[in-house]
């Protein structure tokens, strides 16, 4: 009789890291014949660096560091608001003391970032999209190479104040946009943040990404040479923008009002789109406010598929490093082990991306939202993120206080994409 052990590959080489702490404690107890107690293996650091606090990859570092007791982890935490830059600095040094073995990377890095990446050695797109939800190969993979792997999955939701739906007799939750124009009109004027830029509108890009891709516009072309996505987009534009014309019968946001976060957690609008890590945000600011949560709007059409909007960030290995091998066994310690990634995600207040994480957190009332849409999820690779930002946002002020029209803003943000795009 035979057994037939089905692992997956995440599982394969976390068990290989364990084969390889029972070898070694074997080898400190007993010894190895013709080989010598005394023959320790060379001890180096190994630098990690992200952008949450330590506490964050403190159990996930400890447990390596039994793994690999040759091996300390340093782990240097860096500000988010400037990180891409001080990463690619540290990148370029002459210091290894200050140069990063593996480094945390955003979803939308890796076209333009690869090339300071190790693709790796043992892991293909194929154990990529059996481990996690399909965005993550197309963010994470070119070809037949993978650069890195995710640390978590968070997704675009819409929060809504329990009490003022109450107050307005609104018993039936949103499901669809439709469902959200009809209880924006029964409340009023500011019920909810969207058609602005997003110097008054939190989440503006985010918010008009995602309807970009629920109507499935493609943003560029196959071998992302140009952006596309003025000729199949113009429909999502228009939606977006309509939520801020007056003359629309989808009015709902005043566009010379200055703050939907500000007009969410004071209690006029009752609708807020965000991430999974901007609960506490709202929570800390509004904490007496009966916070709800739902899932992404979606389009009614009996022909539309549930789309929602990706964000995370990953792990890879620097492609300079010079111990290849611990810096990926980290990464996908920290991104495929179970019980090492929850740690993590407890640590850090994210919803997973491992598949069996996604699985396990279906029933969890704080996940759960998450978890359901993880694998609907998509993304598309912006060439400079906050490029891309002031892009869009320019359109949008373009139509919105210049009466420029749409189309024609669209096509200038198209070429304005594209340019960034042929610049690496």
């Amino acid at each position: 009789m035979s057994l037939d052990f089905n692992f997956t590959k995440p599982q394969k080489i976390i068990l290989g890291v364990g084969a390889v702490l029972i070898l070694i404690i074997a080898w400190v107890f007993i010894g190895f014949p013709g080989v010598s107690k005394d023959a320790k293996p060379a001890e180096f650091t190994l630098n990690v660096f992200g952008i949450y606090g330590a506490t964050a990859f403190e159990a996930t570092i400890n447990n390596f560091e039994k793994a690999y007791p040759n091996v300390k982890v340093n782990y240097v935490e860096l500000s988010e608001k400037n990180y891409e830059e001080a990463l690619i600095n540290s990148l370029a040094s002459s210091d290894p003391a200050n140069t990063p073995d593996v480094f945390m990377t955003h979803r939308s890095w890796v076209t333009k970032h690869a090339n300071k990446m190790l693709p790796f050695a043992n892991f293909t797109p194929t154990d990529v999209e059996e481990s996690y939800p399909t965005v993550v190969k197309d963010d994470f993979t070119i070809g037949n190479n993978v650069y890195a792997l995710p640390l978590y999955l968070d997704s675009l939701v819409l929060y809504y104040n329990k009490d003022l739906l109450n107050k307005n007799k609104i018993s039936v939750l949103p499901k669809t946009w439709e469902d959200l124009i009809a209880a924006s009109k029964k409340i009023g004027k500011n019920s909810i943040g969207i058609g602005t830029s997003s110097a008054t509108v939190e989440r503006a890009y985010e918010i008009l990404d995602l309807i970009f891709l629920q109507r499935g516009t493609e943003m560029t072309d196959r071998g992302y040479n140009n952006a596309t996505f003025a000729a199949t987009g113009a429909d999502a534009f228009d939606f977006y923008l309509s939520f801020a014309n007056p003359n629309s019968s989808w009015f709902a946001w005043d566009k010379n009002n200055p703050s939907s976060f500000s007009s969410f957690v004071s209690g006029e609008s009752a609708f807020f789109f965000g991430f999974l890590r901007d609960k506490k945000v709202l929570q800390d600011s509004a904490p007496f406010m009966n916070l709800g949560v739902l899932g992404a709007p979606q389009f009614a059409s009996p022909d539309a598929s549930e789309i929602n909007l990706a964000d995370y960030y990953g792990l890879a290995a620097a492609k300079q490093t010079p111990h290849p091998t611990e810096a990926q066994q980290f990464v996908l310690y920290a991104t495929s082990d179970p019980v090492s990634n929850t740690d993590l995600l407890n640590n850090i207040g994210e919803s997973p991306a491992l598949r069996t994480l996604i699985n396990d957190g279906a029933n969890s009332p704080d996940l759960k939202i998450w978890t359901s849409q993880a694998l609907t999820a998509k993304a598309w690779q912006e060439p400079d993120l906050s490029k891309v930002i002031n892009i869009f946002d320019t359109a949008i002020n373009q139509v919105n206080f210049r009466n420029q029209e749409s189309y024609a803003a669209l096509r200038e943000a198209e070429a304005s994409v594209s340019s960034l795009m042929r610049g690496f």
